[in-house]
């Protein structure tokens, strides 16, 4: 779903690409992970870009709008975050994940930055 935008990781997103078009959600994904990464520690970076090219490889998520249709009513722009793939491209196992999304301090549901 449009995810494939590339920018220097130290720069923030809105750097390389705007986040104005509704109808492409990579624009938000990109967002969000932006300002995620740029508010870790220099060493949570570090870890973080170890693990993610050692152990592990996506963080699996859905990126939810108010702006479209939901069964429950969505108020702001937020990812929920539901598990690690690891090197390979397989799940892995759900305490794994939460452990990882909690040191990093992800929440499951990233607050909203709009």
């Amino acid at each position: 779903k449009n995810t494939c935008y590339i920018w220097p990781a130290e720069d923030p997103y809105s750097k390389h690409g705007e986040a104005n078009n509704p109808k492409v959600p990579a624009q938000f994904i990109c967002l969000l992970y932006s300002h995620f990464y740029l508010n870790l520690t220099a060493e949570q970076k570090r870890e973080f870009v170890e693990l993610m090219t050692t152990k592990y490889g996506t963080i699996m998520g859905e990126i939810n709008t108010p702006w479209y249709e939901h069964v429950v009513p969505i108020n702001d722009l937020f990812m929920e975050t539901y598990t690690l793939l690891d090197a390979r491209g397989r799940p892995v196992h759900p305490k794994t994940s939460f452990d990882f999304f909690k040191h990093f301090g992800i929440d499951q549901r990233f607050k909203t930055i709009s």
